[in-house]
């Protein structure tokens, strides 16, 4: 009988399920509140440019997946090669704002900018292997599977939806607890968006390998009950860990290039990897 969980993951499934709650309540409590705007603020025309946004990534996140249903070697590769430009970009757009917060965001993404660009450089050599393994599972794909992409676009677009209405009401008092609110609804977004990704990433993998290991074909609802069940706590763990340690794996990848030393880098990297599967146990 398979064991419900470590401590660890028991309680980030619970504090995961909790901040959804809180976060529900708070985004009410700003909607139905009678704040005193800021005469700069124009809440029409925030809601429309941000919600219109939301909603073209909804749609290109719906064409993404089809260009990698038809064309994966392509998409991977532009995937790989536009991501350190859009983020550095986007770095840049906020650097022209001019304020200390949008200046300290604005380091951050185009610092994570040059890490992608350099990491970019460091594993083009294996590219090659990365689209023919993705040509084969795009071929090989378990059934139901685009039916679940679909409706985690659909949900994650609801939630962003529905986060962004929160904001805008927060932005609209421009106090300093409206800032603190601004920020626990990104952070919220943010987490809950990498749940929902490495949710999907796991359940693909479990159907995957039993049927690749052991030639069993499980049923993919049978997959997301159980994965629910047992796993969404190690989940909820890795989506805060993965991001940070990704960030600062790429940083130390890029210096230690720099330095033309990498051996002093993978045996930190292989540390830190054996230190958090210990805490998963």
């Amino acid at each position: 009988m398979r064991n419900k969980g470590s401590l660890v993951g028991n309680f980030f499934e619970s504090l995961f399920y909790t901040h959804l709650v809180l976060v529900a309540c708070l985004v009410l409590y700003l909607t139905f509140r009678d704040p005193d705007h800021n005469r700069r603020f124009q809440p029409r025309i925030w809601h429309l440019l941000v919600q219109s946004s939301t909603a073209c990534a909804g749609i290109i996140g719906f064409v993404w997946q089809l260009f990698t249903y038809l064309d994966p070697s392509r998409t991977f590769l532009a995937a790989f090669w536009l991501s350190p430009f859009l983020t550095s970009a986007f770095g840049i757009m906020l650097a022209c704002v001019e304020t200390p917060a949008c200046l300290a965001a604005a380091m951050v993404l185009i610092v994570a900018g040059v890490a992608q660009s350099l990491y970019g450089c460091w594993a083009s050599p294996r590219f090659d292997n990365s689209c023919r393994i993705l040509i084969f599972s795009i071929k090989n794909c378990p059934p139901r599977v685009k039916t679940v992409v679909f409706l985690s676009l659909v949900v994650s677009f609801l939630y962003t939806a529905f986060l962004m209405w929160g904001i805008g009401r927060a932005t609209a008092g421009g106090t300093k607890i409206d800032v603190l609110f601004i920020f626990l609804s990104t952070a919220s977004l943010t987490w809950t968006m990498q749940v929902i990704k490495n949710a999907i990433q796991a359940t693909v993998g479990h159907v995957k390998y039993m049927k690749f290991m052991c030639g069993i074909d499980l049923d993919y609802k049978v997959v997301v009950q159980t994965e629910a069940k047992y796993s969404i706590g190690s989940i909820c763990l890795g989506s805060i860990l993965v991001p940070v340690v990704t960030v600062a794996r790429g940083l130390a990848r890029a210096v230690s290039l720099m330095a033309g030393d990498v051996d002093e880098h993978h045996k930190v990297c292989k540390s830190m990897g054996i230190c958090l599967r210990r805490s998963l146990q």
